[in-house]
C-alpha cells in the first residue's frame, strides 16, 4: 500500500482532526474538528459557524495545517483552506445531523463548510518517516 493510501486509512478511522489556522497575531491556533468529508488526505471538508475564529482566520490567511494520529502513526498536513458558502455546494454537503447546530438547515445563515487542500503531508507511519507533496 503506498504511504499516501496508509494515511487515508487512518483518516478513515480518525472522525476528527486538528485543524491549525494563523491568528490575527500570527501564532497557529489548533483546535479539533469533525471530518465531513474527505477525498483521500488531499482534500479535506469541515463545517463550521461562518462568524467562528477558524473562519475569520482563514479570511485573513489561507494557509493553515491538519494533523492526526491513530496509535503510534501520524499525519501533519499543510496547505491552503478556504471558506466555502455557495449554496449548491452546502445542499451537498449537507448531514441531517448539522440541524442541531444549523437550525435552518443549508439556508442557516451561520452554516459554512471549510475546504482544506494539501500542499505537503509528512508522515510517520509504521516506524517509517516520508514526505509527500502534491
Amino acid at each position: 500500500m503506498k504511504d499516501e493510501d496508509k494515511a487515508t486509512w487512518i483518516l478513515d478511522r480518525c472522525g476528527f482532526v486538528i485543524l491549525s489556522t494563523i491568528d490575527e497575531r500570527g501564532f497557529p491556533r489548533p483546535v479539533a474538528i469533525d471530518v465531513i468529508s474527505h477525498e483521500g488526505i488531499r482534500e479535506i471538508w469541515m463545517t463550521t459557524f461562518r462568524h467562528s475564529e477558524k473562519a475569520k482566520h482563514l479570511a485573513a490567511n489561507p494557509k493553515a495545517g491538519i494533523s492526526f494520529v491513530r496509535e503510534a502513526d501520524s499525519v501533519s498536513l499543510t496547505g491552503i483552506a478556504e471558506v466555502i458558502t455557495e449554496k449548491d455546494t452546502l445542499k451537498r454537503f449537507w448531514k441531517d445531523f448539522f440541524i442541531h447546530y444549523y437550525p435552518d438547515g443549508t439556508d442557516d445563515a451561520n452554516y459554512c463548510l471549510i475546504r482544506f487542500s494539501a500542499k505537503r503531508a509528512k508522515l510517520w507511519i509504521d516506524g517509517m518517516s516520508s514526505l509527500i507533496s502534491f
